[in-house]
């Protein structure tokens, strides 16, 4: 670093002035700090052993692929033929449903009610009721 003429902190009383601040690293030599940094923290780094962390995920992640579809195909397939098996079922109760519906005799009302008046008669159809709000 000395050979790089960086301008060091201004002297206090009593103590030599032999620091130098980043910035002004920085603002010389842009990215000459990173490279040193980068380049003392890589002895610490142990490049073979990140290459087999990555190989041991991807060879997990592709296992793991594998055993997923082999567990979970049979299922999906078992799961297609209850979703057509509900549909039938739901389309069998459907008819049911309209059979039993038809089979019922329906009570009338023996009430004489008069509804020309009501404000609200469902015998009238959409427009003809419209019209009724509106008058």
């Amino acid at each position: 670093m000395d050979d790089l003429e960086l301008p060091s902190e201004p002297r206090r009383e009593g103590q030599p002035g032999e620091k130098v601040e980043l910035d002004a690293l920085e603002a010389l030599y842009p990215g000459y700090f990173a490279e040193v940094v980068s380049a003392r923290l890589d002895a610490y780094t142990d490049h073979d052993l990140t290459k087999q962390v990555e190989e041991i995920n991807s060879e997990a992640s592709r296992a793991m692929r594998e055993a997923s579809k082999e567990i979970l195909e049979p299922l999906r397939l078992k799961l297609s033929q209850f979703k057509d098996e509900l549909g039938g079922a739901k389309e069998r109760l459907s008819d049911k449903e309209g059979e039993i519906l038809n089979a019922i005799d329906q009570p009338e009302s023996s009430l004489e009610v008069e509804t020309e008046d009501a404000y609200f008669d469902s015998r009238r159809d959409y427009w003809d009721q419209l019209e009724y709000y509106r008058a």
